[in-house]
C-alpha cells in the first residue's frame, strides 16, 4: 500500500519543478502562485488539522496533466 504524500504550497513548487513545470527562465514557480491557482480553484486543496492548506500529490499531478493536455487542443474560435 502506497502513502499519499500531502504537499503545501513550497513543497508543490518544488515538485512542479522535479517534474520540469518552471517559470520561463527554468526557476521553480514561486509558492505564492501555487497558492494562487489553489485560491482561484485551479488546484484542489484541503485544511489539515493545523489549518494549513495541502495539495495531495496525486491531485497536484493530475490537475497539471490535465491542465496541458487542455492547452494542447487546439482552439475552436470562430
Amino acid at each position: 500500500m502506497s502513502s499519499v504524500r500531502y504537499l503545501d504550497f513550497r513543497a508543490a513548487s518544488a515538485r512542479l519543478a522535479e517534474i520540469g513545470i518552471t517559470r520561463p527562465d527554468g526557476s521553480p514557480v514561486p509558492a505564492d502562485t501555487v497558492r494562487t491557482w489553489a485560491d482561484k480553484g485551479k488546484l484542489p486543496f484541503f485544511k489539515g488539522p493545523d489549518n494549513k492548506r495541502r495539495i495531495a500529490e496525486p491531485e497536484l499531478l493530475s490537475a497539471f496533466a490535465k491542465l496541458q493536455s487542455e492547452a494542447a487542443k487546439p482552439s475552436r474560435r470562430k
